[in-house]
C-alpha cells in the first residue's frame, strides 16, 4: 500500500515518489538508507555499449532487526568468458551466473533451495528469500507492526556475452503504515525521499535537499548521480 521504488536497465531510476532520471555511474552507490533498509548497488560498464553501466551487485540490510542477515546478490564479474562448467555459480534467468551471500558467507543456492524456491526462511517466516520464477527473486520482511515490505529482483539482459549481459532490476515496496521509518529526513540515496513530493527527491549525503533543475535536466541528473558514488 506504500511507495514503490525502482531501478532498472542502464540504470534508470524511478524514485519512491515517481521522479525518473538516468544514472550511468560506475562503482558502489547508495540506493536507499533509512530506519528500514540500507540498500547498495554496484554499477559496472557494459562491454558492448560505451558509456553505459548496469547493476551487477545488490546488498540489502533490514535495519529494524540486526538478527536478519545482510543479503547480497551478485553476478559473475567476467561474463564474456563464463563457460558454465565450474559449478561455482547458480544460473538464473537467461543462463546468468549468480551468487547469494548471507552476512558475507556464500550460500549453496541449489543445495539449500526447497521445493517452493525458498533459500532463506519459508512461507511462514517473517523474513524470507524465494526464487519465485525463472528470472525473479522475492525478498519479504514482516515488521513489528505486522506490515509487510517486499523487494523483487529480476534477472535482466540477454545472458553472458550477449547485449546487456546480465544485470539486476529492483523494485522495493515500502509499507504505508510504517512510513515513520522512511519519511521526512530519514531517507537518503538515489531512490529519493518517499513523502509524495518529487521536488525533494535529490539530496546530498547528509540529507539536505537539493534543487532539481528544469533546464539541462539530463546533465544535472548525471552529475547528481555521480555524487553518490
Amino acid at each position: 500500500d506504500g511507495a514503490t521504488c525502482t531501478i532498472w536497465g542502464d540504470p534508470h531510476i524511478i524514485t519512491c515518489d515517481g521522479l525518473t532520471y538516468d544514472c550511468q555511474g560506475k562503482g558502489p552507490f547508495h540506493l536507499m538508507k533509512n530506519d528500514l533498509y540500507n540498500i547498495q548497488a554496484n554499477f559496472i560498464p557494459v562491454d558492448t555499449l560505451a558509456g553505459m553501466t548496469i547493476t551487477n551487485d545488490l546488498i540489502m540490510e533490514f535495519a529494524p532487526d540486526i538478527r536478519v542477515p545482510k543479503m547480497q546478490f551478485s553476478f559473475a564479474q567476467d561474463l564474456n568468458n563464463y563457460d558454465g562448467g565450474s559449478g561455482e555459480y547458480f544460473e538464473h534467468g537467461p543462463g546468468c551466473p549468480m551468487t547469494f551471500y548471507l552476512d558475507g558467507v556464500k550460500q549453496d543456492i541449489q543445495g539449500s533451495m526447497d521445493r517452493d524456491g525458498y533459500v532463506y526462511g519459508n512461507s511462514d517466516s517473517d523474513h524470507s528469500v524465494r526464487f519465485s520464477s525463472w528470472d525473479k527473486i522475492k525478498i519479504v520482511h514482516k515488521l513489528a507492526s505486522g506490515a509487510i515490505s517486499e523487494a523483487q529482483l529480476k534477472v535482466a539482459g540477454h545472458g553472458p556475452g550477449e547485449d546487456w549481459s546480465c544485470h539486476w532490476n529492483l523494485d522495493v515496496c515500502l509499507p504505508e503504515v510504517d512510513s515513520n521509518l522512511v519519511a521526512g529526513d530519514k531517507t537518503v540515496g538515489l531512490l529519493g525521499n518517499p513523502d509524495g513530493n518529487t521536488r525533494n527527491d535529490w539530496m546530498d549525503k547528509s540529507g539536505n535537499f537539493l534543487k532539481i533543475p528544469e533546464e539541462n535536466y539530463n546533465k544535472a541528473a548525471f552529475d547528481y548521480c555521480h555524487e553518490w558514488c
